[in-house]
């Protein structure tokens, strides 16, 4: 939960340094907000989240519960793979039953 809520937070800071200066940061260290030194700080590994700026998008993601740095590849189960936060997949979102990729198919 805390990791979930501190990824949230950063994808806002980064959209709107993005937004302010014109690009991404090239790293968490260059937010500029009261309390981020903290916020950056992913509860699994101690240490940042993983944050890779490309062009006009980034990656971020902590490592998760199994502590290994997946290469931002979400696990099918919580305790797998990496927590992404950005950018939202498909995968990231919890299908309603029933609509499991049966849209427009007839």
């Amino acid at each position: 939960m805390q990791a979930s809520r501190r990824g949230a937070y950063l994808v806002l800071y980064l959209f709107d340094h993005q937004r302010r200066i014109g690009s991404f940061p090239k790293s968490l260290g260059e937010l500029k907000a009261s309390g981020l030194a903290q916020l950056r700080i992913d509860p699994f590994s101690g240490k940042d989240f993983v944050y890779r700026p490309s062009g006009k998008d980034f990656v971020l993601y902590s490592v998760g519960a199994n502590l290994k740095d997946d290469g931002g590849r979400q696990g099918k189960q919580s305790s797998e793979g990496d927590y992404v936060y950005w950018p939202v997949t498909d995968e990231a979102s919890p299908k309603p039953a029933g609509k499991q990729g049966s849209a427009g198919k007839k």
